[in-house]
């Protein structure tokens, strides 16, 4: 007599590894996926806090270079002057870089107000840096807004507080 208990059990045991070894391996796959696609999440959020982030200061920077040139400029002191004006203009170069990447890396929304905020504010640096025609009261309060309103939606898209 041929011992078909045994080698039913036996194939029913070798079936059932080699199934819990493939569902195994699938879950695994799985876990390595989602951990790789939260990976990426991170790395595009810590990629474009550090582009927000240096746009913003960018902007600072220029604002401050700006007073500065102007300071140095009603003191007539020549030296200082050309050189406080080199640093608006390294800084006004830096600033519009950094607008250009935010419009790169950002949803349409904050493309769109990294724009506008970059418009107001060279107005503004032309008005008070060139000594040219502008309404800076008006431009400078219009910036202030923009830029609020920018941080605003970069705080959103990052998924931080408003």
């Amino acid at each position: 007599m041929f011992p078909w208990q045994l080698v039913i059990t036996g194939a029913v045991g070798v079936g059932g590894t080699a199934l819990g070894a493939w569902l195994n391996g699938r879950m695994q796959t799985k876990n390595l996926r989602l951990g790789l696609d939260a990976e990426n999440e991170r790395a595009r959020l810590a990629e474009k806090r550090r582009i927000y982030a240096a746009c913003i200061s960018a902007a600072n920077e220029l604002i401050v270079a700006v007073s500065n040139y102007n300071m140095s400029r009603e003191e007539k002191d020549r030296a200082r002057t050309d050189a406080d004006y080199n640093k608006v203009a390294e800084a006004r170069n830096v600033f519009q870089n950094l607008v250009s990447e935010v419009t790169l890396i950002a949803p349409h929304d904050i493309s769109n107000q990294a724009w506008k905020f970059r418009q107001v504010l060279m107005r503004y640096v032309i008005s008070k840096a060139e000594d040219g025609i502008g309404e800076t009261k008006k431009d400078s309060d219009n910036a202030g807004f923009l830029l609020g309103k920018l941080l605003a939606t970069m705080r959103a898209d990052l998924g931080g507080p408003d």
